[in-house]
C-alpha cells in the first residue's frame, strides 16, 4: 500500500492531495472518522497478444464509481488488480478485477488475441492491421472501439466527481503506420495528475502498458511476446 506522496512518474507528476489514499498493491483501508467515502476502482489491463505475425493489444482494466459510508476505525480489505502476465507467442491473458471490499468493484481487461484482434475494456486495445478490429470500449469513456493499431482512452464520467482533484485516462497506445508490421496500441489506462492526453496505453512494439489498468501492446510482424498488461489502483477520497 502507498500512501502520499506518489511517486511513481510514469503515472502521476504530482502529488496526490492529503485527503486521498492512494493503493498500488493489496492492503487494508481504516476510516479516519465516521463519514462518507468516494471510491474510484480501477482493474488491471490486459496483456497483448504474440505470435510470428502482428498480434492484438490487451484491453484496459474496467473503471468503477462507488460512495461508501464508513464508520471510525472500520476497515476494508482492498484488492488491486494485477495486470495480464505475457502469453508469450499465444494469446494474452486477461488482467485481474479490483475491489474495495465488496462495496466497489471493476474486471480486469480482455486479452489480445494473437490472430490480430485486440481486447477488450474500459477502453479497448487496438487491432494489428486494418482488417482485425479492435476491442470494445467500456466504463472508460465516449471513445470509439480502438481502431487498427490504436487503443482508445476518453476522461471518464466516473472521475468528474472529484471535485477537489481528479485522476484522467490517458490516450491509447499507438501502433507503427505500417498496421500490418506492428502490433496494437494498449487500451489507454489511469495517469493521476497529468493532462487527458497523455498516452498511457503501450504502443504495439511488444510494450507494457504504461498508466493504471493499460493494456499490454501486441507483438509486431516476425515474432515475439506481447506487452504485459499493467496492474490497476484503488483511490479513496474523504470523509467528505
Amino acid at each position: 500500500m502507498f500512501f502520499i506522496p506518489l511517486a511513481s512518474a510514469s503515472k502521476s507528476s504530482r502529488n496526490l492531495p492529503a485527503q486521498f489514499r492512494l493503493f498500488e498493491t493489496n492492503g487494508t483501508f481504516t476510516a479516519s472518522a465516521d463519514g462518507r467515502y468516494r471510491v474510484f476502482v480501477v482493474g488491471g489491463g490486459g496483456s497483448g497478444g504474440g505470435q510470428s505475425g502482428a498480434s492484438g493489444a490487451g484491453g484496459s482494466g474496467f473503471s468503477s464509481f462507488g460512495d461508501v459510508v464508513l464508520t471510525n476505525g472500520q476497515q476494508v480489505s482492498v484488492t488491486v488488480g494485477t495486470g495480464g502476465p505475457s502469453g508469450g507467442s499465444g494469446d494474452g491473458n486477461p488482467g485481474a478485477g479490483s475491489a474495495f471490499g465488496a462495496y466497489v468493484t471493476a474486471a480486469g481487461g480482455g486479452p489480445g488475441l494473437n490472430d490480430g484482434t485486440g481486447g477488450d475494456g474500459g477502453s479497448g486495445g487496438g487491432g494489428s492491421g486494418q482488417n482485425f478490429r479492435g476491442g470494445a470500449d467500456g466504463s472508460n469513456g465516449d471513445g470509439v472501439k480502438g481502431g487498427s493499431g490504436q487503443g482508445v482512452g476518453a476522461v471518464s464520467t466516473y472521475m468528474d466527481v472529484f471535485i477537489a482533484y481528479r485522476p484522467y485516462v490517458g490516450s491509447g497506445g499507438i501502433a507503427d503506420s505500417d498496421n500490418f508490421t506492428y502490433g496494437g496500441g494498449g487500451g489507454g489506462g489511469v495517469v493521476i495528475g497529468l493532462l487527458s492526453n497523455v498516452n498511457a496505453g503501450a504502443i504495439g512494439l511488444d510494450n507494457n502498458g504504461k498508466g493504471y489498468g493499460s493494456g499490454g501492446g501486441g507483438s509486431r510482424m516476425g515474432g515475439g511476446s506481447g506487452g504485459m498488461g499493467a496492474p490497476g489502483c484503488v483511490i479513496i477520497e474523504g470523509p467528505i
